[in-house]
């Protein structure tokens, strides 16, 4: 067989191999020609005519899987430009890569555009990432992923890139409503006053080197929301508040998540039946103060008054769940990947939960992110601090 005709072979068994695990969840589309490095074009599947329909009027992505075939310790290559938007990994950019050991079992690796500019070489030419078995190199991270975990992932990746369209177009679409207030200091010198008017809560901004005074404008581009500003004991009216104020400050621009939890945790202890004047004196100290780094999970560890005991109880962060691999990141930022297959019936309900819920949290168009938190009875490695086992489950909070 000619080298031509070997390569085109492997290829298809490349094609075939993938298909086989991408088709028993999505709609498979083949490409005829590689664009934008797809083999395979994937789609979530519908029950029926009315979900189709109803998809059919929203920002759908697909997701995008190159399929090739590699032998012994052969190279691959993926072009940069597949992988990469605007110098970022591509949420819904899949590589999987087949080949067969020395008895004929076939090995699979699966990689995701983040694992790729993780883990991959770049070509001297700087065109492409490249993948090869070497004796230092085994990707055995990577190595035959059972096909749970690997529609989750690809799966999930739609979900966040889909996340990211749809808050994109409501940004776009919300400019012409919502312009944002531009004032052109270097050094912001205004004064907010909060007032209320008819028991409406009011906020004014005052120019304090031309004093001129407007209204505080609401940023619903930033923070979909359908109430009002206010202060006082309202999470979802402070934070309104907060970001639209920072947004001001920060000369129209979306502000970073932490001066917006720090003005927002500043907000709500305020008397809502009270008037108060911030000043962005206050607004810079809060961001410049490095010691206020607001963590959501401790806060609600201190709120529900967590048992100290001899059990290791503690809220941890949901960063993914796929497959039976459930990844989690406590309160000091130590992520742990647990597999959740071992465990018993108890847990079922606690990631039936989070397989609801998820989804609609990557898919989440604000620009303000949402996580879900959940309170744990764990095992910790004493070295690492990393989760080993959980114990048990408790509930669960979705935080913004």
């Amino acid at each position: 067989m000619s080298e031509l005709a070997k390569r085109e072979e492997n290829g298809e068994k490349s094609e075939t191999l993938t298909q086989s695990i991408l088709l028993s969840r999505f709609w498979v589309l083949k490409r005829s020609a590689d664009v934008d490095g797809a083999d395979f074009l994937v789609q979530r599947q519908c029950d029926d005519l009315v979900e189709l329909r109803l998809r059919a009027r929203e920002i759908q992505i697909l997701g995008i899987v190159q399929s090739k075939y590699f032998e012994n310790s052969n190279r691959v290559n993926v072009q940069k430009a597949y992988v990469l938007d605007n110098d970022q990994p591509r949420k819904e950019f899949f590589c999987s890569l087949h080949t067969h050991d020395e008895e004929g079992e076939r090995m699979h690796y699966f990689f995701s555009a983040e694992d790729i500019v993780k883990e991959f070489e770049v070509s001297s030419c700087g065109e492409f990432y490249w993948f090869s078995l070497t004796k230092e190199r085994q990707y055995t991270e990577y190595k035959n992923p059972k096909d749970r975990f690997v529609l989750d992932k690809i799966e999930r990746g739609m979900n966040v890139a889909e996340g990211n369209a749809n808050r994109g177009f409501l940004q776009k679409k919300l400019k012409m409503f919502a312009t944002p207030t531009m004032h052109l200091q270097k050094v912001p010198n205004f004064q907010y006053t909060l007032t209320i008017v008819n028991d409406v809560h009011m906020v004014t901004v005052k120019n304090m080197t031309t004093g001129f005074s407007r209204p505080l404008e609401a940023r619903r581009d930033l923070y979909q929301n359908q109430g009002d500003f206010y202060w006082g004991d309202d999470y979802t009216g402070c934070q309104f508040l907060a970001v639209s104020i920072l947004a001001h400050h920060f000369d129209g621009d979306l502000p970073e998540g932490a001066p917006v939890d720090a003005l927002r945790d500043l907000l709500r202890s305020l008397d809502d039946s009270s008037t108060y004047v911030i000043k962005s004196q206050t607004l810079c100290n809060l961001i410049d103060d490095t010691v206020h780094q607001p963590n959501r999970l401790k806060e609600l560890e201190a709120e529900f008054d967590m048992y100290l005991g001899p059990e290791d109880i503690a809220f941890f962060e949901v960063v993914s769940m796929l497959g039976t691999t459930l990844t989690i990141r406590c309160a000091n930022g130590i992520e742990s990947v647990v597999d959740t297959a071992e465990y018993d019936q108890k847990l079922d309900p606690m990631l039936c939960a989070i397989k609801i819920f998820l989804p609609g949290i990557e898919r989440n168009a604000e620009p303000t992110g949402k996580t879900l938190a959940i309170r744990l009875s764990v095992e910790r490695d004493a070295g690492t601090g990393k989760v080993v086992r959980i114990l048990d489950v408790f509930d669960m909070h979705k935080l913004h």
